[in-house]
């Protein structure tokens, strides 16, 4: 009599156990990757519309505002709505502050901005994961975490 292999409940239970231990280490870090990259991912989109602001006002020559209303970015002149995008936020908050005037829109020139930071937090009363600062003169730089958790300006790295 020939005698079929398989595998016994025992077998079965086992590997099924084992991937789940697996799959339980495994999650938190795939969502942990998941958030980073969406972190990363709204930062580039509000560089990326920083500049086509910076831009818009340089080569026009007329002033250009930058507005967050809730998870809408507007770019306009005083006529024309330039751009407008969606941005994600996951939950997250975005701050936006203009100064010396403390208001919540950034005036771009056609010699300059305003002095302004942008900080993203993953809540509303969370440390900041990143910050855009924005000098007077239109140069953007990034204040990220390192591996640590310390922040640092990106354009002091040493």
């Amino acid at each position: 009599m020939l005698r079929q292999a398989a595998f016994t409940l025992i077998e079965v239970l086992a590997a099924l156990l084992l991937a789940a231990i697996l799959a339980g280490a495994a999650i938190p870090a795939w969502q942990g990757f998941l958030v980073r990259q969406n972190d990363k991912r709204l930062q580039s989109q509000v560089v990326r519309l920083l500049e086509f602001s910076r831009e818009a006002a340089r080569l026009a020559s007329v002033d250009v505002f930058f507005s967050l209303d809730r998870e809408t970015i507007s770019v306009a002149d005083s006529k024309t709505l330039m751009r407008r995008e969606v941005i994600h936020l996951n939950g997250g908050r975005l701050f936006v502050r203009s100064y010396p005037k403390y208001r919540d829109v950034i005036r771009f020139t056609s010699s300059g901005a305003d002095n302004a930071m942008l900080v993203y937090c993953h809540k509303a009363m969370d440390d900041p994961v990143w910050a855009v600062a924005l000098s007077q003169v239109g140069l953007l730089s990034m204040i990220l975490p390192d591996s640590h958790g310390n922040r640092y300006d990106s354009r002091k790295r040493e």
